[in-house]
């Protein structure tokens, strides 16, 4: 296996782990411990920057190096897309609505919990789309030049 796709695959494993912390917050609780809040803060915040400013923009490249080959469904290539922005879009949202709850203002920690397992469960369908039908076409298709230019 291509040591790029192997570091995917382990990110999208560690990526995972943090994703069932967040199935694990109560989201009936109305005033959940500092160490429930700090936990939050922390999964939510490597949740919503990792994959965007690291994990995502490698993804990213191999997409865009796939489309102008035909190697990949025109389809699989939007949804990638699609799902990185509606994510990065919904992280943002969820940093924004944990400070307000943390801070007593317009969002309860209910609505924040809710919130998040949708951010989950788009993160998980995400990582089933890449790992079915994105990492083994870059595999079949990629030389190690390809490679090279996708991670410089």
């Amino acid at each position: 296996m291509n040591e790029v796709i192997s570091k995917l695959l382990v990110e999208h494993q560690n990526l995972g782990k943090l994703v069932g912390l967040l199935d694990r917050f109560p989201a009936n609780r109305n005033h959940p411990t500092l160490d429930d809040i700090t936990l939050l803060a922390d999964v939510l915040s490597h949740l919503t920057c990792f994959p965007d400013i690291r994990h995502h923009p490698v993804e990213d490249r191999i997409v865009a190096s796939l489309r102008p080959r035909n190697a990949l469904l025109d389809d699989v290539g939007y949804e990638i897309d699609r799902q990185h922005q509606v994510l990065a879009r919904q992280g943002a949202d969820l940093m924004r609505d944990l400070e307000s709850a943390a801070r007593e203002e317009t969002t309860s920690w209910p609505a924040v919990a809710g919130n998040a397992r949708p951010y989950a469960e788009r993160l998980r369908h995400n990582v089933a789309v890449e790992e079915l039908a994105l990492f083994p076409v870059a595999e079949e298709v990629f030389s190690d030049a390809d490679w090279n230019a996708i991670v410089p």
